[in-house]
């Protein structure tokens, strides 16, 4: 454990209703229980607090025992506080935390009060946020943000797609018109069994789709065109692989027909602009 504020967590009925165990609270000076409720919004201690301290880089045994309204916390097996509620908090989950400071937990073991195993070892851990300007997570595998090795400025994706279906990045909010290719490429590295596909849709509608083998050490350039069969003002652009791929993908860079010839600008732009200065 680390000095301030290790934490262990019960009968959670919600983020404003719960009791914790605040092991080195207050500076690393007290224990107390503490309890929350929707009325108060907050936590704040409850029964006899004990001064004490956590120290650093030693394992603890924690344990709270809850029956009706009466709460029973030991440290070490010895026993720490004790605490009788007159209006419980009945039921709910258990959880651990810290604050201010941070810890390592271990044997983690939920039982009834007859002894009955509820919850042994380690919950699973939700999959890390896609944390992306502009684009999103697609598909049932792992899609992560990265950052050592990347090609472009300091941050890249990788997709690991153990499932059936596809699974990679999508951007939204694309005008696409019919006929106009969009040409441009991204870089990958990494293996695709079945390539790794780019493609347009409209409304769960296929516009378009390209798919480019991979298998690469190293950074490689894929270069794409996709030619819309219909015009949609509200596309997306999606990257995907199949099952058994590990791609690493970064740098998509993509414009159309339309806006590549008059130099990179939009041409229905130019034309609004143009007429403005005709005004």
């Amino acid at each position: 454990m680390g000095e301030e504020g290790c934490l262990a967590v019960v009968r959670v009925r919600g983020p404003r209703e719960f009791y914790w165990l605040n092991l080195g609270g207050w500076d690393n000076r007290r224990h107390s229980f503490e309890k929350c409720i929707p009325a108060v919004g907050r936590q704040g201690p409850v029964g006899p607090g004990l001064e004490g301290r956590i120290e650093k880089d030693r394992w603890y045994c924690v344990r709270v025992r809850c029956e009706g309204g009466r709460l029973t916390a030991f440290l070490d097996d010895r026993l720490l506080l004790e605490y009788e509620d007159a209006a419980p908090i009945a039921s709910g989950t258990v959880g651990l935390g810290t604050w201010h400071t941070r810890a390592r937990f271990r044997n983690l073991r939920v039982a009834s009060l007859d002894g009955r195993v509820l919850f042994e070892g380690r919950p699973p851990l939700p999959p890390p946020a896609f944390e992306a300007p502009h684009w999103s997570a697609v598909g049932d595998g792992a899609v992560e943000v990265r950052a050592e090795g990347a090609l472009n400025a300091d941050r890249y994706a990788f997709v690991r797609n153990a499932s059936e279906g596809k699974t990679g990045l999508r951007q939204t909010n694309l005008c696409v018109r019919a006929g106009d290719t969009l040409r441009g490429s991204f870089w990958a590295k990494g293996r695709a069994p079945d390539g790794v596909t780019a493609r347009i849709a409209a409304e769960r509608r296929a516009l378009c789709s390209v798919t480019v083998p991979l298998a690469a050490a190293d950074w490689v350039e894929c270069p794409v065109a996709l030619t819309p069969a219909e015009t949609a003002s509200n596309a997306v652009l999606e990257i995907v692989v199949g099952a058994g791929a590990e791609v690493w993908l970064d740098q998509v860079s993509l414009m159309p027909d339309s806006a590549a010839a008059p130099g990179g600008f939009r041409p229905d732009l130019l034309q609004a602009i143009a007429s403005c200065a005709r005004r």
